[in-house]
């Protein structure tokens, strides 16, 4: 049962990890994004154990569960963060919207007229 459940919470948390690192990059890291969230992932699995054993040794359970608090806490601020904004698409149709439209309105009307000397 055990085995069961931490082939699921493994299969299931290495994909999620992944796909919300490459979310929350730009472009331009998305390439190189993936193979590192995996990797940090990874090594992150394999180094807890050796972590909470020496957290044990040194301090005992109580050390390892104000380590497991820690990481919860920082696990949940990290999850709180959104990604970038995204730039809005425009509208499909005449590719201009009623506020482009006024805004272009304005900079014709500033231009005309031209700069104020007061």
């Amino acid at each position: 049962m055990a085995s069961l459940l931490l082939g699921c919470t493994y299969g299931l948390g290495l994909p999620a990890f992944q796909a919300r690192a490459v979310n929350l990059a730009g472009p331009e890291e998305r390439v190189r994004m993936l193979p590192m969230a995996g990797l940090l992932f990874e090594v992150a699995i394999l180094a807890f154990p050796l972590v909470a054993g020496a957290v044990v040794h040194a301090n005992g359970y109580r050390g390892l569960f104000v380590l497991l608090i820690a990481i919860t806490g920082v696990v949940t601020a990290l999850g709180q963060i959104r990604g970038r904004p995204q730039l809005d698409a425009q509208p499909a149709g005449d590719g201009a919207s009623a506020g482009d439209v006024a805004d272009g309105a304005a900079a014709a009307a500033v231009s005309a007229v031209g700069p104020s000397n007061d």
